[in-house]
């Protein structure tokens, strides 16, 4: 399974079914958790640390806080916002 997304420039972006249920848990996790606010999720090669039947590419979870990640993501659209 995968998911294509064609942006307003023509790019094409594709996600595995890896990437997708990774971000659909961290959602999940967000919505549902008493006081969790915001979560991280960074890229990972396939290194001998996965098994075989792994995708090549995963999604996982970081140790960055919540307040880090929350500051982050208010300075991207700061500059998104600005930008356009």
């Amino acid at each position: 399974m995968r998911l294509a997304i064609i942006t307003s420039r023509n790019e094409v972006l594709v996600f595995s079914e890896a990437t997708l249920a990774n971000i659909v848990r961290a959602y999940v996790t967000i919505k549902t958790h008493p006081v969790r606010r915001a979560v991280e999720l960074q890229q990972f090669s396939k290194t001998d640390e996965f098994k075989e039947e792994y995708a090549k590419y995963q999604l996982l979870e970081t140790e960055k806080k919540d307040s880090e990640v929350e500051e982050e993501l208010l300075e991207l659209l700061k500059e998104a916002s600005s930008q356009g």
